[in-house]
């Protein structure tokens, strides 16, 4: 986490700050007796209700959904762009065209793909990264969601319907 802050460019002060609010952390759980557990170490994570966890959580996250949107992700345009020449009218339209690789909101992730190939190789960078960075990703939460654009043209949905 310190080391992505860093990477990031953030303040070496901002940086240190962090460092000393995580160092030897502890947490502790009100019972309902009234009382409250034994100092628990805050050893992975972020600490529950700090108002910076979800912003350290996104920093988490940062060296993922920027490893996710090289070379991949989907492309979508206003206007079909065919010339790659470099002309002004091609220039003046690219802003037309984007590409989109994830969005990440809380705890939640979304990765996009323009093809099955692309959707493997986004799916093998996840798993990648979740083991690096001890990242539990949930099974029971997790999706995958085609459109299956232009496949009459492939035969991809009857190979798909077989697959079924």
């Amino acid at each position: 986490m310190l080391w992505s802050m860093y990477d990031l460019g953030f303040p070496t002060d901002a940086v240190e700050a962090v460092k000393h609010l995580y160092t030897q952390a502890s947490t502790q759980i009100r019972l309902p007796s009234g009382g409250s557990t034994d100092p628990i170490p805050v050893e992975r994570g972020t600490i529950q209700g700090d108002t910076l966890s979800p912003f350290l959580f996104l920093l988490y996250l940062e060296p993922l959904l920027r490893w996710l949107h090289v070379g991949r992700g989907y492309n979508h345009a206003c206007a079909d762009l065919h010339d790659h020449s470099g002309s002004l009218d091609s220039l003046q339209h690219m802003h037309l065209n984007n590409t989109l690789s994830n969005g990440a909101f809380a705890d939640n992730l979304i990765c996009l793909a323009g093809s099955l190939r692309n959707l493997c190789i986004q799916a093998d960078k996840l798993t990648r990264y979740s083991n690096w960075a001890a990242l539990q990703v949930s099974g029971s939460k997790t999706k995958v969601i085609g459109i299956l654009h232009g496949v009459a043209k492939t035969g991809m949905w009857k190979k798909t319907q077989r697959n079924i």
